[in-house]
């Protein structure tokens, strides 16, 4: 429906999510991964499928299934595995859909986007680089001075911790990567990296490296302005970027 309305312009990212958010609807997160890839494997029938087709699945149970309207976007609207492990890159190729990551150093990430475009290879086929996606924190000022003094006031703690027997437990399950265990740990209950700091031309090379180690072919970024709740710094953040930035790296 959605697709429909915005004629043709839904994108579609589908996660399996942290174990945190598996625990608060009492689910075991040991099997969230087979869910997440049947609940996928549901949706893409579903969009794809002309006629109504039962479901019986392990986690999922439907005698009818049967979408109405249909996606505008045919076969697809343009869609995302979201995740860094290896069962992530494995669902995306299997399916010929695009792989974001997200958060991680660009070497880290770059190993599970090296693995993923193996994994298309052995499937048929190779990604485009706007089927890669890089999400990420940005910090913007005029000067990279500016920007390491706004970076100092980035918060480095969560709000609401968790105690220390949870949080660590949560940690181990969240950790696994195509790079490895403990390359990236995972941002359980913590505040999320800044990716991209400094003044537009230090950004504009940390956007070129981030293309040539990651392979991304879109950056979905979040502009972070820490020290103030003004809403004209964040404006100010955007157009500097706007202005200063994007003509710089619209063709890498």
């Amino acid at each position: 429906m959605l697709d429909t309305m915005a004629e043709g312009r839904l994108i579609v990212g589908m996660l399996r999510g942290t174990t945190n958010e598996m625990m608060t609807y009492d689910l075991n997160p040991e099997e969230s991964r087979e869910r997440t890839d049947e609940g996928m494997e549901l949706i893409l029938r579903a969009w794809k499928e002309p006629q109504p087709f039962g479901w019986q699945g392990r986690h999922f149970h439907y005698r009818t299934v049967s979408v109405w309207p249909r996606p505008l976007q045919q076969p697809l609207p343009p869609m995302y595995a979201l995740g860094t492990s290896s069962e992530a890159s494995d669902f995306a190729a299997r399916n010929h859909i695009g792989l974001g990551v997200s958060f991680g150093p660009f070497d880290v990430m770059g190993k599970v986007t090296g693995y993923y475009k193996e994994e298309c290879a052995r499937y048929g086929w190779q990604p485009e680089p706007h089927q890669i996606i890089y999400r990420a924190n940005i910090l913007i000022a005029e000067t990279d001075e500016k920007a390491q003094q706004a970076l100092a006031q980035y918060p480095r703690e969560a709000v609401f911790p968790l105690k220390a027997g949870v949080g660590a437990a949560l940690l181990e399950l969240d950790q696994r990567t195509v790079a490895g265990e403990g390359r990236r740990p995972a941002h359980v209950n913590r505040v999320l990296p800044i990716n991209f700091c400094g003044g537009p031309d230090e950004i504009v090379a940390q956007l070129k490296q981030c293309r040539e180690q990651i392979g991304a072919g879109v950056v979905d970024l979040s502009f972070q302005t820490p020290g103030s709740e003004h809403p004209d710094q964040l404006m100010e953040a955007l157009e500097l970027f706007g202005k200063n930035v994007l003509p710089h790296i619209r063709d890498i």
